[in-house]
């Protein structure tokens, strides 16, 4: 019997909106793919069929906003028109996230719309850039000078590079510790990459 007829299927969301961040969207959608051999799979979301980015880059979508419930996580990236977007209450409308039982995450700018969404646990620390944690403060919504947070089943990130660290998450959260090690084995700098992953682990409580 083929073992991988066991493997029960994950399916991770990538929330792509027009004007997103590359490194937010790509660098998750690339890590997490890399678990294909896992049962995962990573797909890019949004509201078309095709979706532009801050720097004009188009990327074909994979699957339609209208799905999003029926993914395991879903990570929403960051980009410049994400204050547009959340004011935008057609298109919010459109996002059904469900904590009880999905991994949410946010990037950046991302945290706006788990904020406009109500989706935020009580006490939450957000963990966002500088310019989003101005804008959460006149919200009144708390944030974290770290540059990963988490609670239950939400996690938000600061900083473009902090793919990394809710790639992992998502990854560890769905599979465990041996398939987000050989994850972040693939794709972090050689030199150092042992002391790498083991901050990487720390930083997501995965240790």
């Amino acid at each position: 019997m083929d073992s991988r007829s066991t493997i029960t299927p994950k399916k991770v969301a990538i929330l792509t909106l027009s004007g997103f961040s590359e490194i937010d969207s790509l660098v998750a959608y690339s890590m997490l793919n890399r678990l294909k051999s896992h049962g995962l799979l990573a797909k890019i979301v949004s509201e078309k069929q095709s979706v532009c980015s801050s720097n004009g880059l188009t990327v074909s979508v994979d699957d339609a906003i209208r799905n999003l419930a029926e993914y395991d996580a879903i990570i929403i990236g960051s980009g410049i028109n994400t204050r547009k977007h959340i004011e935008n209450a057609t298109l919010m409308r459109c996002i059904h996230l469900y904590p009880e039982r999905q991994i949410i995450a946010s990037q950046c700018s991302g945290a706006l719309v788990l904020d406009r969404l109500q989706l935020l646990p009580i006490g939450f620390k957000v963990s966002c850039d500088e310019k989003t944690q101005e804008f959460l403060h006149k919200r009144n919504v708390e944030v974290s000078g770290e540059s990963f947070s988490s609670q239950d089943n939400v996690a938000s990130a600061g900083g473009c590079l902090a793919a990394e660290h809710l790639s992992a998450w998502v990854a560890f959260r769905l599979l465990g510790l041996d398939a987000t090690t050989q994850m972040l084995e693939q794709v972090l700098p050689v030199k150092g990459k042992t002391e790498r992953i083991a901050t990487v682990l720390k930083t997501i409580n995965a240790q």
